[in-house]
């Protein structure tokens, strides 16, 4: 046990807790927290965050707390909040950087929650990385707080996007070839992009459109990182930038992995914020090993 001016930090089998106890009022910094943060982020384990005894945790520790979590659930880890509901605060309830934070009345609820296995789409391991370092990267390189939708199946044909802009980044493992994309509306896209420069844009530059594939080139490389980890075997790929509203059956640099959307399934992760929505798009070809999921192609 590890024990701070006004937070305890125990480590057990399978998961990290952090108590809170008597944080001094209007505090804003919090070194201590953030140095234990960051040890236990090397930790392949869940976490739990306890603050029953306090009435309200400060912002800067609830972001701090967020982008753990997005870290956590990246690798395949959950984070639970212990408090009594009448505690919950609308910023842990409904997180702005993620779905991550879960609450939990007692620490006995939050383990029988770390030993579940799920059926849930969402909690596909690749699907997962790469949802999550999408809101993480919007999140540090434009302050943007994206919320993410429910992860479900394309319906309809997968070959009409949804979209103006699109970037695409071709994944080659040691198992499967998978495609990643992403795709906005151009005004949704130009607004993001904006925040990004911190400038106003109007319009479609050959510049801008080198940004947004240099943030897929950033979402690509922390994703694949941490899949790699789990010895997927993905390899280095460019992004490529395409517009248009049909799936580029002719475009060799996109189409090295398929010529068409319809010959595995299309998983949807849709995210909105202020600023407009956008939809992260993973192929998956059919042999695809979905493990856990049991829900059918729709």
């Amino acid at each position: 046990m590890k024990i701070g001016p006004f937070f305890s930090s125990v480590d057990r089998k399978n998961y990290h807790c952090l108590n809170f106890w008597d944080i001094p009022a209007g505090a804003s910094n919090f070194p201590e927290v953030d140095a234990e943060i960051a040890a236990f982020l090397k930790q392949g384990k869940h976490l739990v965050i306890n603050y029953q005894d306090e009435e309200k945790l400060p912002d800067s520790l609830v972001r701090a707390f967020q982008l753990a979590s997005l870290d956590r659930t990246a690798k395949g880890y959950k984070t639970m909040v212990l408090a009594p509901p009448k505690k919950v605060t609308p910023k842990i309830e409904k997180p702005t950087t993620g779905q991550g934070l879960m609450i939990a009345p007692t620490l006995a609820f939050a383990v029988q929650e770390f030993q579940k296995k799920t059926d849930d789409l969402d909690e596909v391991q690749f699907v997962s990385v790469f949802a999550s370092t999408v809101m993480r990267t919007l999140y540090i390189h434009g302050g943007l707080r994206f919320r993410r939708g429910k992860v479900r199946y394309q319906e309809g044909d997968p070959n009409q996007l949804r979209g103006d802009v699109h970037a695409f980044v071709n994944v080659e493992s040691k198992n499967h070839p998978y495609l990643i994309f992403m795709t906005f509306r151009m005004r949704t896209f130009l607004r993001i992009m904006s925040s990004i420069f911190e400038e106003e844009l109007f319009s479609l530059t050959v510049d801008i459109a080198d940004a947004a594939k240099e943030l897929l080139n950033v979402i690509y490389g922390q994703s694949k990182d941490l899949l790699n980890v789990r010895k997927a075997g993905i390899r280095p790929s460019t992004p490529v930038f395409f517009q248009g509203d049909r799936f580029p059956a002719d475009n060799y640099e996109i189409n090295r992995v398929t010529t068409t959307l319809t010959s595995g399934k299309v998983v949807v992760v849709p995210f909105e914020c202020g600023l407009g929505e956008f939809d992260l798009n993973i192929w998956l070809p059919d042999d695809f090993d979905t493990g856990p999921i049991r829900g059918r192609r729709r």
